[in-house]
């Protein structure tokens, strides 16, 4: 049978009644993936473009792909013909024939632990691969190449029952393949859903798979950052053990290239100005601080709350009596002390992150800039306005890290 009879005797069994208004080519192209197909209607030419390997396939089986495909264009009911049970019963199968060459180390170790404990060991390894960092679609299993690729996000998650859980729904969908009921195709239909529930603790896992999710996108990009930011100090310490550094610079002119050299003298250490750091502590003279700064008292971050000076006697200096309160555990604290006497005063940096999940008590957060999570204890004067997914003001003092205020609100 020629190649486009193949095509014009799959329309004429559906369409008895259109035949004569279409002309038919088919075409095998190796640009399309392993089994792939598709059809396109243009000027009253129907061409349904197939990859090679259907080329060796009968030509009962490809009446009934292309008979699917005419289906799909038309968006008229499905049909249950001949044809098109011998193409399904065919894709069922093709994973027997598909040869495994793409693997990995953690994939294979997520599909024997699912495959002995839930399918008895009876399933056939598929062809196993790590799909882009999706964060909406985990995962999926194609028929035609017999793969599972599981979304890369799930490298970042610590706990291998989230990648288990993904693995053991991507085999039932390779054990149950499709179903078919009239003109209709199931891939969840209630017996998949039922199997789904034989997962330990699926119901919980399904439930805290986003905010799971969230947290390993939120770990890869932190991650990523650090290591830019080591490749800019690895640049940064060779800039400056260098004895010189020479930038050649091109641009071009009417009268052609013009080439400009410019030598950068050594730069030493004092030259370089180092930029404070939250949760730090720098110096100041207990003098110099007035109502409303920072200290340090007995290694406390406190506010300055009320300050008085003396004066200074004959053979003395001025004193400073201060009292401070905590920040953190609102004690008060009294200081006497000469003015020119340097203190502690702490770094206190002001961030906002947003909260990824509340727990009682505690905030699951994550940092707006460097996307690292953490926990905060949500404070009193706060509870019932933290949810998930708002945004939160937080400072860093000294080890300790303190929400502040709830963005947006009151």
């Amino acid at each position: 049978m020629e190649k486009n009879q193949i095509a014009e005797r799959a329309f004429l069994e559906l369409y008895p009644e259109k035949y004569g208004k279409y002309m038919f080519r088919v075409e095998y192209s190796g640009r399309l993936k392993d089994y792939g197909a598709y059809v396109s209607l243009s000027g009253g030419v129907l061409t349904f473009k197939l990859s090679r390997q259907w080329y060796t396939i009968s030509p009962e089986i490809q009446m009934g792909l292309v008979q699917e495909l005419l289906m799909k264009l038309f968006k008229t009911r499905q049909k249950s013909t001949m044809y098109v049970d011998l193409y399904n019963g065919f894709v069922k199968n093709l994973h027997i024939a598909i040869p495994k060459d793409e693997n990995d180390p953690l994939l294979e170790a997520s599909f024997d632990r699912v495959n002995d404990r839930y399918f008895l060991g009876l399933v056939e390894r598929p062809n196993l691969k790590w799909g882009k960092f999706a964060t909406t679609t985990f995962g999926s299993y194609d028929f035609k190449t017999d793969r599972i690729t599981i979304s890369s996000v799930f490298k970042e998650v610590d706990d291998d029952k989230y990648l288990d859980y993904i693995m053991f729904h991507e085999l039932l969908h390779k054990q149950r393949k499709f179903f078919k009921s009239g003109a209709r195709t199931y891939y969840h239909d209630k017996k998949f859903r039922r199997l789904e529930q034989v997962f330990e603790g699926g119901e919980f896992i399904e439930k805290e798979l986003g905010r799971v999710v969230r947290k390993a996108k939120a770990k890869a990009a932190y991650r990523l950052k650090k290591e830019k930011q080591e490749k800019k100090k690895g640049f940064f310490d060779w800039f400056l053990g260098s004895t010189a550094t020479t930038i050649f610079i091109n641009s071009k002119s009417k009268k052609g290239y013009i080439s400009y050299y410019l030598l950068y003298r050594l730069i030493t250490p004092k030259e370089v100005v180092f930029m404070e750091t939250e949760g730090e502590t720098k110096k100041a003279s207990v003098g110099s601080l007035q109502k409303g700064a920072y200290i340090v008292v007995e290694g406390v971050a406190c506010k300055v709350v009320s300050t008085a000076t003396s004066r200074p006697g004959k053979h003395g200096h001025a004193k400073v009596n201060m009292m401070a309160v905590g920040l953190l555990d609102g004690k008060k604290r009294n200081l006497v002390m000469p003015g020119h006497d340097q203190v502690d005063v702490p770094i206190i940096g002001k961030k906002t992150a947003q909260v990824l999940s509340v727990t009682g008590n505690t905030a699951n957060v994550m940092d707006s800039e460097t996307y690292e999570t953490f926990d905060l204890e949500i404070p009193d004067e706060l509870k019932g306005q933290v949810t998930e997914g708002c945004s939160i003001l937080y400072w860093v003092i000294l080890t300790d890290k303190v929400m502040k205020q709830v963005k947006g609100a009151d």
